[in-house]
């Protein structure tokens, strides 16, 4: 018995990214009634697509993803990604390619996930393509990234490569060098490691790489980055005060208006202004209390400025030789001997009130006080107590960048 079928109707092109997108936005909203969900969500969209210069731009760039994606699978090599951005087809400029680029995570295997960039892309061109190209004067030079001048960001970046690639079987692969770049001690914003893992999967196609013939480029890239302001940095107070607002009352979400250090430290992680570990320490170290609850509306307000002259790169003074009247290792066997005296059983860790009772008794300025007891409340939550020899080792450098980042410019000068 012959068997006939309708032909099937051809799907429209776009029709399966379009209904993806909608379905992820119902899944994350959860909605009481899908319809009028749906109503609102495609007016919204279609305003954005219309009303936006780049609505072609982004058209363009769905052409070309369905061109490097024959089989609709949704992902595509990085490759594939810059070269759907970068091509002329795509209306885009080299610079707002570059910018836009560094918003795209890249998996281990190589690929990336273009639905999920397609849905952000007409935003996101509408803010960057705003952003000017910062050019520094002769006057004011950069000379720093992350509060490091080239050559120590450069011995930085390599030591971390090579500490993680000690950890590693496999030596220096593409997850080794991602997880070297997520280190806190390198401060590296998301933007930045897409951009470096991305310069990786250009330039190393066949993953063959050292430590050290791959440091220096990662940093002259990071620096031309900056210079270009490829990452699109805040440069107003304003900016800088509603961005830690808002990072800190997602975390909020009591809306009490006041948060603990710990939450606060998280908040600035959050802000993605690329603070290292330690920055982040000196930073609360300008609170007097650091074990009361922090009012953040009035904290954002108070640093912001100095976050933006620390995003310019332009301002670095020669920090203090010493901390607490002790240069760096003489402080660490002072701090140790005191620990110890403390820990008669030689557990290796004290509680936190006799942490704070150790450093109130030392020539610390409040802020460097401060500092010290914020990277050691990290370590609150062990069982064991707090590891001093971490603390002994790291009290000299949190109050070291504090002293070189001259936080006084936030409108208080520093305390003898």
């Amino acid at each position: 018995m012959a068997f006939h079928y309708k032909p099937l109707h051809p799907v429209p092109s776009g029709l399966p990214e379009l209904l993806m997108d909608f379905t992820r936005e119902v899944l994350r909203n959860q909605p009481p009634n899908i319809l009028i969900f749906g109503a609102q969500y495609f007016r919204s969209l279609l305003k954005k697509q219309t009303s936006s210069p780049f609505a072609v731009v982004c058209e363009n760039i769905r052409q070309l993803f369905r061109e490097a994606d024959p089989d609709g699978i949704g992902y595509v090599k990085f490759s594939q990604f810059r070269n759907a951005l970068l091509d002329e087809r795509s209306g885009l400029d080299e610079r707002l390619a570059q910018m836009t680029l560094v918003e795209q995570e890249i998996g281990d295997d190589g690929t990336c996930d273009y639905q999920d960039f397609l849905h952000i892309l007409i935003p996101l061109l509408d803010v960057v393509s705003t952003i000017p190209i910062k050019v520094h004067s002769t006057d004011q030079p950069r000379i720093h990234i992350h509060g490091f001048i080239r050559d120590e960001y450069e011995q930085l970046v390599n030591q971390k490569l090579l500490e993680y690639e000690c950890l590693t079987l496999d030596g220096l692969d593409r997850p080794t060098i991602r997880n070297a770049l997520q280190d806190p001690e390198m401060g590296l914003m998301r933007k930045e490691i897409n951009l470096v893992m991305g310069f990786i999967e250009v330039n190393y196609p066949d993953g063959q790489f050292t430590g050290e013939n791959i440091a220096s480029k990662i940093t002259d890239l990071l620096w031309n980055a900056h210079e270009e302001n490829i990452f699109a940095f805040p440069t107003d107070a304003a900016t800088v005060n509603d961005i830690l607002i808002h990072a800190f009352e997602d975390i909020d979400r009591a809306n009490t208006g006041k948060l603990p250090v710990l939450s606060i430290q998280s908040g600035l992680f959050a802000a993605d202004f690329g603070l290292t570990v330690l920055q982040t320490h000196a930073i609360v170290g300008l609170l007097a209390d650091i074990t009361a609850d922090v009012d953040y509306v009035a904290f954002a307000e108070y640093i912001a400025q100095w976050v933006v002259v620390f995003l310019n790169g332009t301002d670095l003074r020669e920090a203090e030789a010493t901390v607490a009247g002790k240069e760096r290792e003489q402080l660490y066997e002072y701090l140790m001997d005191i620990f110890k005296k403390a820990d008669p059983s030689d557990t290796g860790y004290v509680t936190f009130p006799t942490l704070v009772s150790i450093v109130d008794s030392l020539p610390f300025t409040p802020r460097e006080r401060s500092a010290i007891l914020s990277f050691s409340l990290q370590s609150i939550g062990s069982t064991e107590g707090i590891p001093y020899d971490v603390i002994a080792e790291q009290a000299f450098n949190v109050c070291f960048v504090q002293s070189r980042l001259a936080l006084n410019l936030v409108g208080e000068t520093r305390e003898e």
